[in-house]
């Protein structure tokens, strides 16, 4: 080989390993060149995605995405904001059905009452020096059973201005009845209850233990529908009769013997929903 000749063929060899190293190692290479070359186009590539200016693309690219992510989330909160206050507002709460009883058996009420410890005298007998009578109030809640008895569910009372913040007890309440009237030819709802009243009350010193007992009476009504309502609630005591005639009557002695119910109060009834 003439050394014009093989200089011909290095010059050949350099412009295709050249090609080779350009073209991203194609196939035609030879073995060792195809290596050679592929480790040149590895290493020229990684250079290539580790330059400055892509790297700083790459970062914004990521930035941008996740403000669009985040403003995606922030557009589907205000949505989903935006339809519970319309669903809020367009759909207000059903008010709570009226309690209806039907009958007396078994069903309960909350009587609010205010009453006090003892009647009042007629102006024309008010006496002088007199204590004042203290009224209480409070409500309590009653279950009629259908047995005829009563009990007590729950009570609160409000203590007086003047009897030193102390406040009645309703220690036990009797049976329950319904009574007819000739008078008026109505129905009427018959209970009772016995109290303890506090030591500040005047009337406490006047009877055993402190306790006396209450009786309720209220009007029964009822709706063409059979709803029942309980109306004209008042509050009385019994006393004896010599209270007022020192003991006679006429001319028989019936101090201990008669007796009469005494105004000192009233209540209203309301249908409990524990009924």
């Amino acid at each position: 080989m003439t050394p014009q000749t093989w200089l011909f063929s290095l010059l050949l060899l350099l412009m295709h390993h050249q090609h080779c190293v350009l073209a991203f190692c194609p196939t035609t290479c030879s073995s060792f060149r195809k290596v050679s070359a592929h480790r040149q186009c590895r290493t020229t590539n990684t250079l290539v995605s580790m330059s400055p200016t892509d790297e700083t693309n790459d970062e914004r690219q990521k930035l941008l995405d996740k403000a669009k992510q985040l403003r995606e989330e922030a557009q589907t909160l205000e949505v989903q904001v935006r339809g519970s206050k319309k669903t809020s507002s367009e759909e207000p709460l059903a008010p709570k059905a009226a309690v209806v009883i039907t009958d007396l058996k078994d069903s309960t009420w909350i009587i609010s009452y205010r009453f006090s410890s003892q009647p009042q005298n007629d102006k024309d007998n008010q006496k002088d020096g007199e204590p004042k009578a203290v009224f209480y109030s409070g409500k309590a809640t009653l279950w009629l059973k259908s047995d005829g008895y009563s009990e007590l569910v729950s009570s609160t009372t409000t203590s007086p201005q003047d009897s030193n913040n102390n406040n009645i007890e309703i220690v036990k309440v009797w049976g329950w009845d319904e009574e007819y009237s000739q008078e008026d030819e109505k129905q009427y709802l018959l209970f009772s209850m016995d109290v303890q009243l506090p030591a500040s009350d005047p009337a406490t010193k006047l009877l055993k233990n402190g306790k006396d007992r209450f009786y309720f009476q209220a009007r029964i009504d009822k709706s063409k529908s059979g709803a029942i309502t309980l109306a004209d609630g008042t509050v009385t005591v019994k006393k004896d009769v010599s209270e007022k005639t020192k003991g006679m009557w006429g001319l028989f002695q019936v101090a201990g013997i008669l007796s009469q119910f005494r105004y000192v109060g009233e209540f209203i009834a309301k249908p409990s929903s524990s009924s």
